[in-house]
């Protein structure tokens, strides 16, 4: 009977693994994806998936503006947009034959589900689904290049900070950087042989491309064909680039739509002209591996035995 059933595949990311890359290759291989019975998932947004994560919220979460982009965030409403999510992936589960997998790619599973009850309500949402089986994919950078690259994207996204919290241990870069409490959880939850886990390094990767490596995890690659060589989706910035950005953004705030425009025709311009790779001071930078590396080289030799004498992990932006 389990066999006849619909399958689930999670992406869960982590941040800065190539998640969004992966999302666009999924979609635009989406017709040869269906001959090794794999479907895209739509129900919950056909790339990002970002609604399967805001629905399994806990009712005390205030600050998740997709939620609040779609709801007032009284508990009714909340109700609702989980039956309706429902609704859907039972009818998108129903459209593929059994024993089909539906792939949702989302690092926002990983970014916004972060206590083992927030995983649980996500299974709790599967198991109504009627899934069969689920897969959780999860691959993992190395802390200090994944906070380095972080910093990236938060000046890219508007903010002003001048730089990476000096404390490794803050809250928020723990979180994304704690890669064995991450295990932990989501193995909690669907156990340790629905949890697969893959290095985010050129060496480690298939090909050296995440799209690559992700269709091998499923065993498809030869029905899908290669992943080709396209340009990175979020290329990196130099630190005067960066630097320069952060002024603008705190000068012009992204406010309004002109405001959006100027920024948009700054970033392009520094991506033509200011390219290259963010790197903390040398202090700060030796306090980030003093705290998180040895973890790290730990977690490498114990998952991935035969590649704990690869470089450093953090060389792909």
């Amino acid at each position: 009977m389990e066999r006849t059933r619909r399958g689930v595949v999670l992406h869960i990311g982590t941040e800065k693994t190539g998640s969004t890359s992966l999302q666009q290759f999924l979609r635009q291989r989406s017709e040869a994806l269906q001959r090794c019975h794999l479907w895209p998932a739509r129900c919950a947004g056909l790339e990002t998936s970002r609604l399967l994560a805001t629905v399994c919220l806990p009712a005390t979460d205030r600050e998740d503006e997709h939620l609040f982009s779609l709801t007032d965030g009284s508990p009714a409403a909340r109700a609702a947009l989980r039956r309706h999510l429902l609704a859907d992936l039972r009818d998108e589960l129903a459209a593929i034959p059994p024993g089909g997998r539906l792939v949702f790619s989302s690092e926002h599973l990983h970014a916004r589900l972060r206590r083992a009850d927030d995983v649980q309500r996500l299974q709790q949402l599967l198991h109504e689904a009627g899934v069969g089986s689920v897969e959780v994919v999860v691959y993992l950078r190395e802390p200090v290049a994944l906070a380095e690259s972080l910093y990236s994207t938060w000046i890219r996204s508007g903010r002003t900070d001048r730089g990476l919290p000096p404390d490794p241990a803050d809250g928020n870069i723990r979180y994304l950087c704690d890669h064995p409490a991450t295990l932990a959880r989501w193995r909690l939850v669907f156990g340790d042989g629905a949890v697969q886990v893959r290095l985010f390094h050129p060496q480690a990767l298939v090909d050296g491309r995440v799209e690559s490596d992700f269709l091998a995890v499923l065993g498809c690659a030869h029905a899908v064909g290669p992943a080709v060589a396209a340009p990175r989706v979020n290329p990196s910035l130099a630190p005067w680039g960066l630097e320069l950005l952060r002024r603008s953004n705190a000068l012009v705030p992204r406010r309004r739509a002109w405001q959006r425009w100027g920024h948009t025709k700054l970033e392009n311009l520094l991506l033509r002209l200011a390219r290259g790779r963010y790197r903390m001071p040398a202090p700060q930078r030796a306090r980030y591996e003093a705290f998180y590396g040895p973890g790290f080289t730990a977690l490498v030799a114990r998952e991935f035995p035969t590649l704990s004498a690869l470089g450093d992990p953090g060389r792909r932006g």
